[in-house]
């Protein structure tokens, strides 16, 4: 959909930009050191009954744990912003059912994240626990 030769230089400073923002950050040292990495990870299952093809952005295994990130590049401001996406998106749902495909599939459940590139011109991790059990 980018077909000014502005937009697609814009699109190309903004990529950079938060490129070169991820490979400063620790998560960034910790993926590239871990044992296996599978990047844009397609997988097929029936979850909640219903056929599911999705792709996982990231599953990383190291010292004998496997982490599922999942990449945002939305804008906050700063942690009240980021918390108000959460509240209007279905991120962190997402982020859980690809866990759960993980597990399913892997037979070890994942730590889940999600990954924002852009919260105040940083990047922050946000880990994602399933809801606990009800009794």
């Amino acid at each position: 959909g980018l077909a000014e030769q502005s937009q697609l230089d814009d699109a190309q400073r903004r990529v950079s930009q938060l490129l070169g923002r991820f490979q400063r950050a620790g998560i960034y040292r910790e993926i590239i050191s871990a044992e296996r990495r599978l990047h844009e990870l397609p997988y097929d299952l029936i979850q909640d009954g219903e056929p599911a093809r999705r792709i996982i952005d990231l599953l990383y295994y190291k010292e004998g744990h496997w982490t599922l990130i999942d990449f945002k590049t939305d804008y906050a401001a700063d942690i009240e912003s980021l918390e108000k996406l959460l509240h209007e998106t279905d991120y962190q749902a997402q982020v859980l059912r690809y866990a759960e495909a993980v597990t399913a599939l892997l037979g070890q459940r994942p730590a889940a994240k999600l990954c924002f590139l852009s919260v105040n011109r940083q990047v922050m991790l946000r880990t994602v626990e399933p809801p606990p059990l009800s009794e």
